[in-house]
């Protein structure tokens, strides 16, 4: 079965009282996710260190992550 979370957040007003931990890990740990070898996460830098310390990694290689935008009326 596939499936897709793609919005996870925390309200900035809420950093810092470890709500994100305990979201990544509920989502770590969850008997339904165990499944799951590969988790995608798009961040901005300034919360690169909070995620490298679950296991995320921003070397991956050759694989690119690209992007197309269309303007909007296009």
């Amino acid at each position: 079965m596939l499936g897709e979370l793609f919005t996870l957040g925390v309200e900035s007003s809420y950093r810092k009282t470890g709500l994100g931990r305990e979201l990544l890990e509920y989502i770590s740990n969850h008997p339904k996710l165990k499944a799951v070898y590969i988790f995608d996460l798009f961040c901005m830098p300034d919360l690169v260190p909070f995620y490298e310390k679950w296991g995320f990694v921003d070397n991956l290689g050759e694989v690119r992550c690209m992007r197309r935008i269309r303007k909007p009326h296009e």
